[in-house]
């Protein structure tokens, strides 16, 4: 009976040390660690399956759909040395060319995709909204000259 106790004990102990980062995440923790894009990707074993943040530039945001007929969204996200691709399951709120920030669990490989970054959070910069807000303006200043020609 006692050597039941302390295998359930063990075993109790070492599941609560070795907590995946998608629990850890669902309980609301923040273990996130922001790292350059370079380090993740020189050292891609090192941070496989941990959560992290990046920041860089939307290079390409693609749609794509499983054979199963689910969609998902893929983005290409750099620093100007390198790359990784993020995963995500909604449509991200960016596009090409948006500085952003994303929050995910790093995979070498997922989902038949290498580097990739499984999001849960993926965030536009300042500079960008304002980059969007100024496009915005400058359609609607186009549309007033050409309704009042």
């Amino acid at each position: 009976m006692n050597r039941a106790i302390v295998t359930l004990a063990a075993l109790l102990s070492a599941s609560l040390v070795s907590v995946p980062a998608s629990a850890v995440q669902a309980a609301g923790a923040d273990p996130a660690e922001r790292l350059p894009l370079a380090t993740i990707v020189t050292a891609p074993d090192q941070y496989a399956g941990k959560a992290v943040v990046i920041r860089g530039v939307v290079a390409a945001v693609t749609r794509a759909v499983f054979p199963n007929g689910r969609p998902y969204y893929t983005l290409s996200v750099g620093d100007g040395q390198t790359a990784v691709t993020v995963f995500s399951w909604e449509r991200p709120p960016v596009e090409q060319g948006d500085r952003v920030e994303v929050e995910g669990v790093f995979y070498p490989w997922r989902y038949n995709l290498r580097q990739v970054i499984d999001s849960r959070r993926i965030t536009r910069s300042r500079s960008s909204t304002q980059r969007l807000r100024t496009r915005r303006a400058s359609v609607r200043a186009q549309r007033t000259c050409v309704e009042s020609a």
